[in-house]
């Protein structure tokens, strides 16, 4: 990789992010929350392009009799801003967690991630996988939460989350159908939305080594049968939580903030 513009950058930027650098680029990301700081401008001024991405959510979970499964959790919203001024100053990373699961019913919300240069939207937490209630006999079900990519529905009459429709997509419904093994729908993803047990997609973005790494993926669907635990979102991914079946749902994985800084 090369090393074009360190040096400078080193004198003009800090922060609590991972410093690293590549072609002629130079790179924080932020894995955690910190402050991005601009020690002085480069000719009043530098330009940035910066990803930001929310924390996923849990997925939700079934503690009923029957042959069910929760719904995935949304993935986190995804913002992707290019070219952004940046003029001196101190800047407050926030990167949000990954919602966790519940001993019982529907997952928790991701929460949000921010750095509060202007022009650079919030990215909102994703919403939650639907839980299944109650058994066969008529109960009720959860419906998934909504969120930057909404949580899908729980299995038998819950319905998915809407998504914002500039940072994510919706989650799926339930198969509704508990005869041939009733499923929950997949979380919504940033690069599509959910649908009966499968989870949305998400979309790559290579701001932080060059090359493509792909962020805020739904939750999958727990299969109906046997006791399934849920597994967790990938850290600092923004991917949404896998449902679960008796047993522990996933908790979304957490959010990312990347600012990326050009050669001069």
């Amino acid at each position: 990789m090369g090393v074009h513009g360190g040096p400078f950058w080193a004198g003009v930027v800090s922060g609590g992010g991972v410093y690293t650098h590549y072609d002629n680029y130079a790179v924080y990301a932020f894995t955690g929350s910190g402050e991005f700081v601009v020690r002085r401008g480069a000719q009043g001024g530098i330009t940035a392009d910066v990803l930001v991405v929310a924390g996923g959510g849990a997925g939700g979970r079934n503690d009923t009799n029957n042959n069910r499964s929760g719904g995935g959790g949304g993935a986190g919203g995804m913002v992707v801003s290019s070219s952004v001024s940046v003029s001196s100053g101190t800047y407050t990373v926030i990167v949000g967690a990954g919602g966790a699961h519940h001993a019982t019913g529907t997952g928790g919300d991701g929460s949000n991630s921010s750095i509060n240069i202007t022009g650079v939207t919030a990215a909102i937490g994703g919403g939650g996988g639907g839980s299944t209630a109650h058994d066969s006999g008529g109960g009720s079900t959860a419906d998934g939460r909504t969120g930057g990519s909404g949580g899908g529905g729980g299995n038998y009459d819950g319905d998915g989350a809407s998504g914002n429709a500039a940072q994510g997509n919706a989650g799926g419904d339930q198969t509704g159908d508990y005869a041939n093994g009733g499923r929950g729908g997949g979380g919504g993803g940033a690069g599509g939305a959910g649908s009966t047990v499968t989870a949305g997609s998400g979309l790559a973005n290579s701001y932080r080594t060059g090359n493509n790494i792909t962020y805020a993926v739904g939750g999958a669907v727990a299969s109906h049968v046997g006791d399934v635990v849920g597994d967790d979102g990938g850290d600092n991914t923004g991917t949404g939580g896998e449902s679960a079946r008796y047993a522990n749902a996933g908790d979304g994985g957490s959010g990312i903030v990347v600012v990326r800084l050009g050669a001069v």
